[in-house]
């Protein structure tokens, strides 16, 4: 259990942090829940639900049936990490390529095309942070301030002991504000760097949801044009099954209706010069 020495609401960061913890964050970080099996699973995944913070769920190992059920419940989830529109499943460095593409086919089925698999590795958006890892000035240096998009990325502190977890977060967070504050030049470049991508973020987002109108609009256009095509072969079909079928008296019967109705001149009848119909 987390001592209430180790509340993290007030840590910030210009770092992204996922934390595996046992409690709500209170979005001060995103919120990681290792699966394993169901009964471990469901209390921490109701408290996830029912929180305050954006959480991620990570795979150790393939899953059953059963556990499947409790990934969908989270993907469903307006609080589940998304990143570029898509959710995110961190996975163990060794989880089997076989079970991420079988995970991928039946997650496809239920309507998730895209979804991200991150390693627990470090990546161009994440650093991993684990009982290895060892944080000094240096390594803050080489991993986080080395570039704009590595400070501004994903943490994961990926500890079984949550206690050590934010312990490790408290050191990095420190080294962070410590570098920056010392470079107020560079802090203000960062902030700036900052903004420019929330506005980019934000118009990326829109011209997401532009694609997809345009592309629920080209569904819609490609149904209506089958729709009228089937019509039209269907009304071509009856002419030729119902109408030409017509012995010739029945046909130059209506055309006399046409002229008694007034629809048509009676010196179209023994023309073809002359104007069929009246306007």
């Amino acid at each position: 259990m987390v001592s209430e020495a180790y509340d993290i609401t007030g840590i910030a960061s210009p770092y992204r942090p996922i934390l595996f913890y046992p409690g709500d964050i209170n979005g001060a970080a995103v919120h990681a829940i290792r699966i394993s099996d169901a009964s471990s699973v469901k209390a921490e995944l109701v408290n996830a639900l029912r929180g305050s913070s954006d959480f991620v769920i990570a795979l150790r190992a393939t899953i059953d049936q059963e556990l499947f059920v409790f990934l969908m419940h989270a993907l469903m989830s307006p609080k589940y990490l998304v990143v570029d529109s898509a959710p995110v499943i961190l996975v163990d460095q060794d989880f089997p390529t076989a079970g991420i593409e079988v995970l991928q086919q039946k997650l496809s089925k239920q309507g998730f095309h895209e979804v991200k698999f991150w390693p627990l590795a470090n990546s161009e958006n994440r650093i991993v942070v684990n009982k290895e890892t060892s944080i000094d000035n240096d390594w803050t240096e080489n991993n986080l301030l080395n570039s704009f998009a590595a400070l501004d990325g994903f943490v994961v502190f990926d500890f079984t002991d949550p206690e050590a977890a934010v312990d490790a977060h408290v050191k990095l967070a420190s080294f962070c504000h410590e570098y920056l504050d010392s470079n107020p030049d560079l802090a203000k470049a960062f902030s700036e760097y900052q903004s420019v991508k929330t506005k980019y973020e934000i118009l990326k987002a829109g011209a997401g949801k532009l694609q997809q109108q345009l592309a629920s609009s080209e569904k819609t256009v490609g149904v209506i044009r089958t729709k009228y095509k089937d019509d039209y072969e269907n009304l071509f079909k009856w002419y030729h099954n119902e109408y030409e079928v017509l012995p010739l008296w029945y046909k130059r019967f209506g055309h006399i209706i046409k002229v008694i109705m007034g629809k048509r001149s009676f010196r179209s009848l023994f023309s073809d010069d002359v104007k069929k119909y009246k306007d």
